[in-house]
């Protein structure tokens, strides 16, 4: 079976070196891959594999000449660290454990399941680093396995302790989900979608979670202008689109994200 080459990430130093990872799937098993180039993108190394497993997502970060790779596999989001430029890795560190979704349609992961059309979901960290502090949203199933909720977890990369996961949201009766980060100082802004205003828990719109207190708590405000139906815009019968973003600018927030 042909690999599938997906979810390419970039980051550089201060050096002129460009470090580079992706994922290689075939099948159910899948290769995180890395390169680096050492004259600013002119030429790379040859491809190296890090880590092989049950792998959907990775993601690279730099930090006082450490590279920093956060992963999620076995149900797990997983950080894991090098020293000498990528030629070897440290054991991993579990950040967070977590319920995945389980219900499937065409061999995704969907929530709002309807005859043949959902909302494909998944648990990808999406991440920011503030002055040595990682900071981590995903989604996942509720502890009772009810709904999708969003998820905020943080830790030191230095001694490598994180804290427990906490649930952003006091709403637990409707799916929040895709989660994107921003940083700034202690204020930590969390863009996600919610139903958490239509009684059979379809209808979405896009929330705010904002953090004052360097994430140990969090107020949630409603964005849109109204609520869109998820399946009237899905393809492929649950593709929505997943690639929500924010960041913070001098001027405030800026997001991107679909909206039916």
């Amino acid at each position: 079976e042909d690999a599938k080459f997906d979810k390419p990430k970039v980051t550089f130093d201060d050096k002129d070196n460009i470090f580079v990872t992706w994922l290689e799937k075939t099948g159910n098993e899948g290769t995180v891959a890395f390169s680096v180039s050492r004259d600013a993108g002119r030429t790379f190394s040859d491809e190296v594999t890090v880590i092989k497993g049950d792998i959907d997502y990775a993601d690279l970060f730099v930090k006082n000449e450490s590279i920093y790779l956060v992963y999620s596999e076995d149900n797990s989001i997983n950080i894991i660290s090098s020293n000498d430029n990528g030629a070897s890795w440290s054991e991993r560190t579990i950040i967070a454990e977590y319920s995945p979704y389980d219900d499937i349609l065409e061999k995704q992961r969907v929530i709002k399941r309807s005859g043949n059309k959902g909302v494909r979901v998944n648990s990808d960290p999406q991440l920011v680093l503030s002055d040595g502090t990682l900071h981590i949203t995903y989604s996942a199933m509720s502890d009772n396995g009810e709904f999708s909720e969003v998820y905020y977890v943080s830790g030191d990369i230095f001694g490598m302790t994180f804290s427990e996961p906490l649930q952003v949201s006091s709403n637990s009766h409707s799916d929040k989900f895709m989660p994107a980060i921003t940083c700034k100082d202690d204020a930590i802004h969390i863009l996600y979608y919610s139903s958490q205003n239509d009684p059979d828990n379809l209808l979405t719109e896009a929330y705010i979670a904002a953090s004052l207190n360097n994430g140990r708590s969090f107020s949630c405000k409603n964005i849109s202008t109204g609520s869109f139906d998820p399946h009237g815009i899905v393809v492929a019968g649950s593709y929505m689109g997943d690639y929500i973003s924010i960041t913070t600018s001098k001027n405030g927030l800026v997001g991107f994200l679909t909206d039916g």
